[in-house]
C-alpha cells in the first residue's frame, strides 16, 4: 500500500475503491482516459483522489493513425479517468480484503497511539 500522509486520505482511499488501485502497485494496468487515449504501463502511487503516477508508460493516443509514444513516467489526474482495465491474474477481492485489512491495521494503530496520552 502507497504512503498515505493523513487520517483524511486513509479515510478516502478505505470508503471507496481507490484502495484497489493502491493494491496493485507494481503492476501492469491499462486506464483508459475520458478521451478515448489509453496508457499502459506499470501503476508506481496512487493517492486518494485516484491521481496516478505510472512508469514504463505506452501512450495509444484516441486517433488510430497516430503512433504510440513511450514515456519513463507518467501523471494521470483521476478527473480524466474513464476505467482502469486489471490484468486477468489479479484476484479482485484478495487485493481489497488485503488493503482493508491494512487500512484498518493503520487505524489501530492510530487508536492505540491516541489512548495511551
Amino acid at each position: 500500500m502507497s504512503a498515505v500522509s493523513t487520517v483524511l486520505e486513509r479515510q478516502r482511499s478505505s470508503n471507496s475503491l481507490v484502495c484497489l488501485l493502491q493494491g496493485v502497485e507494481r503492476k501492469r494496468v491499462t486506464v483508459e482516459l475520458r478521451d478515448e487515449t489509453a496508457i499502459e504501463g506499470l501503476i508506481t502511487s496512487v493517492d486518494c483522489y485516484m491521481n496516478i503516477e505510472m512508469g514504463d508508460v505506452t501512450l495509444y493516443p484516441r486517433y488510430s493513425g497516430a503512433a504510440p509514444q513511450k514515456f519513463d513516467s507518467f501523471f494521470i489526474s483521476g478527473k480524466h479517468i474513464r476505467y482502469v482495465h486489471l490484468p486477468d491474474h489479479i484476484d479482485v477481492m484478495g487485493v481489497l480484503q488485503k488493503q482493508v485489512k491494512a487500512l484498518t491495521k493503520l487505524r489501530s494503530k492510530r487508536h492505540e497511539k491516541q489512548t495511551l496520552r
